[in-house]
């Protein structure tokens, strides 16, 4: 069961950097296929990760297992200090993962929140503009 959660892990690192499943998963499957995500897990992840942006919107289309409610979920049960046991550098890259999800969903607030109130200010002057027309008739 535990290596299942750390395939999880892995699948999810690369979800959130934007892999397609077909490249990383058995074919129709969600279970991560180690003989080829494993080539993958090189040199350019960890340069991946550092150009990894977390703010604004996504510029790709996001597929539903790309979505930080389902790699949130599925990191379910991990914990730091397990994964620290396990593999050091599984659990430094699960604190990566964390603070990426913290810092994106962050960001997606903090955009919903702007567009509420731009949404709410267009209104306003809308019905300014309504109300200067029939105060001007």
């Amino acid at each position: 069961m535990k290596v299942v959660k750390y395939q999880n892990l892995i699948k999810c690192i690369f979800y959130i950097l934007g892999y397609d499943k077909e490249a990383i998963c058995v074919e129709g499957t969600q279970k991560l296929y180690w003989k080829i995500a494993r080539h993958l897990w090189n040199g350019s992840l960890p340069l991946k990760m550092q150009k990894y942006q977390y703010e604004g919107a996504k510029s790709d289309a996001i597929k539903s297992y790309q979505t930080i409610n389902y790699i949130e979920k599925n990191l379910e049960g991990l914990t730091q200090d397990e994964l620290n046991k396990y593999n050091h550098a599984l659990g430094l890259m699960f604190k990566w993962l964390q603070l990426a999800i913290a810092a994106r969903k962050q960001s997606i607030i903090k955009r919903l929140a702007n567009s509420k109130k731009l949404r709410e200010d267009r209104e306003l002057k809308i019905e300014e503009e309504k109300q200067r027309k029939d105060d001007r008739t």
